[in-house]
């Protein structure tokens, strides 16, 4: 004698319920994952940002403590100074001073993935550092060497809470920025409200003349 089974499918009520629950639950998570993966990315960026300090230092130390401005001129006696950030990195690969173009890309960049040595050509999107150059290793240690890109217009404005260039093409919006200085310190600097703290006082740049360059003009 067979036992019947009572096989019971869903209901759609039951269905539609089962979705929405699904769906609350997923708008809670995604943006943990978001504010995680942001993370990340900062991280990776401040540890981009050391590796290109530090080749940046050692050349330095080999030049009197000044740091790079640009490319040698033709006789090797001094630099001549660059007009964006891209072509100082393009003069410091084909110097073979720098070997990974990678850790030039921030957040919202595209790795360069062609040629190296003499044949580099970096193109501004793959560059993700604006640089201020004239800076040397005898420098205030809070002065910014390497900046995320876009967030800045000149050293000026690191002395006071600016307001970064968030409606721009920046590398992190209004969330802040990576911050490499002299002191071969770095970090991500939160924004409030599209406004990051004073980073450092007039003095810190008294009797220098420097130049802001961005990866493009």
């Amino acid at each position: 004698m067979s036992m019947k089974t009572n096989k019971r499918g869903f209901t759609l009520v039951e269905l539609l319920v089962v979705i929405t629950i699904i769906g609350i639950l997923a708008g809670l998570a995604i943006p943990g994952i978001t504010g995680v993966l942001d993370k990340a990315k900062q991280m990776a960026d401040v540890a981009n940002s050391k590796q290109v300090g530090l080749i940046l230092f050692t050349v330095a130390n080999d030049e009197n403590g000044i740091y790079p401005i640009g490319a040698m001129n033709s006789d090797l006696t001094a630099r001549v100074q660059a007009g964006t950030s891209v072509v100082l990195f393009n003069a410091l690969i084909s110097e073979g001073s720098l070997t990974d173009a990678k850790v030039l890309a921030t957040n919202g960049c595209q790795k360069y993935l062609g040629q190296m040595g003499t044949s580099v050509n970096l193109l501004a999107a793959n560059v993700g550092w604006d640089y201020v150059s004239g800076l040397n290793t005898s420098s205030s240690p809070r002065l910014p060497l390497l900046v995320s890109f876009g967030a800045y217009s000149a050293l000026t404005e690191f002395s006071s809470a600016a307001t970064l260039n968030a409606t721009g093409s920046s590398a992190w919006k209004d969330k802040g920025v990576v911050v490499f200085t002299v002191g071969q310190s770095a970090e991500f600097v939160k924004a409030t409200g599209g406004r990051v703290r004073a980073l450092i006082d007039n003095s810190d740049a008294t009797g220098l003349t420097t130049t802001y360059l961005k990866p493009g003009n």
